[in-house]
């Protein structure tokens, strides 16, 4: 049994070694502060991205929009002036 317990040891303490080494411990903060940055920055690129997605889309929207309302418009004047031109008929004709 003290055989186990000693290499149990002898495990744990080469794994602590690797872990609390003072090389790598006092790179731990560079690199957490690395790993900061980069999130950070692809936090922005997806938001950039995303900003320029709806800016598009909603350029779409308008054009389609736009295109409806002349399409609309150029519908109501055909039928405005025809209903202009057949009461001009009909007035002429009751005279």
């Amino acid at each position: 049994m003290a055989l186990k317990k000693d290499r149990f040891r002898g495990l744990f303490h080469g794994l602590l070694d690797l872990i609390v080494d003072p090389p790598v411990l006092h790179a731990l903060p560079t690199a957490r502060l690395y790993l900061l940055c980069f999130a950070y920055h692809r936090v922005h690129q997806i938001n950039d991205n995303l900003i320029g997605a709806f800016i598009h889309l909603i350029a779409q929207y308008e054009k389609q929009a736009k295109l409806a309302a002349d399409g609309a418009v150029q519908k109501a004047m055909t039928e405005a002036s025809a209903h202009t031109y057949q009461g001009q008929v009909n007035a002429t004709c009751t005279c």
